[in-house]
């Protein structure tokens, strides 16, 4: 492909940016860029197109790729979490905990993102720790805590078993729970004081392999931007 022109590469940047491509006519590229036909006829050959309508069909293609590829979903996805108003969330968590030990529980991928919960928590100076990827353990570290502790469950899809009787075993013990999820639910409400509910690819309809926790570790990094202020 030939070097474009400043004004050449000015038209096809406005064509890739351009959110109506297929009703946008010759006249209205050149009025609105202030250029002439000759540049778009130009940018049309240089490209190796056989007319305006052939180059309008490709930039739309290569528009719809782009938006189905990994990157483009990756930031629909960070955009789509960071456009939660977090704020009483937030808040109503810091009250939850203040003064709290914060005991994370999550089972398998989700057991991997407490650690890294816990970890963050401590180096916040919030007491915290990780209860085993074991559910005996789990129901039975549970019934030995007070009410000093607050019990906060990582889970993605928010209706695995053991996690829902963990909570409801926290419940008879008159401590505070707190889920992070992305799939919340009557039940989850009803057994946490707060549930903090992000956004996946699912509810995107995002079919790129994107790993579900990444909406929950973004929330991770919200706490902790809101924590350095406010610790």
């Amino acid at each position: 492909m030939s070097t474009l022109t400043k004004r050449e590469q000015e038209a096809y940047d406005y064509l890739k940016k351009h959110s109506d491509l297929l009703n946008t006519s010759v006249d209205n590229i050149c009025k609105e860029l202030k250029i002439s036909y000759g540049t778009i006829y130009s940018l049309i050959e240089k490209l190796g197109y056989k007319g305006y309508k052939d180059l309008i069909i490709n930039i739309s293609s290569e528009i719809i790729k782009e938006k189905s590829g990994l990157s483009h979903n990756y930031h629909e996805l960070i955009d789509a979490n960071f456009k939660i108003d977090n704020e009483q969330n937030l808040e109503k968590f810091f009250k939850i905990i203040k003064d709290k030990t914060v005991v994370f529980i999550g089972k398998s991928h989700s057991h991997i993102i407490a650690k890294k919960f816990s970890l963050d928590f401590n180096r916040l100076g919030i007491k915290s720790y990780v209860l085993e990827n074991d559910y005996d353990q789990i129901i039975l570290s549970i019934s030995n805590m007070t009410a000093d502790c607050v019990l906060v469950a990582i889970t993605n899809s928010g209706t695995t078993d053991w996690i829902l009787s963990a909570l409801k075993m926290a419940n008879s013990q008159g401590i505070k729970c707190v889920t992070i999820t992305c799939v919340n639910s009557k039940k989850l409400t009803e057994l946490n004081e707060l549930v903090i509910t992000m956004v996946n690819r699912n509810k995107l309809m995002i079919k790129s392999r994107i790993t579900n926790f990444i909406p929950i570790l973004i929330f991770l990094d919200i706490f902790w931007e809101k924590a350095i202020d406010k610790l």
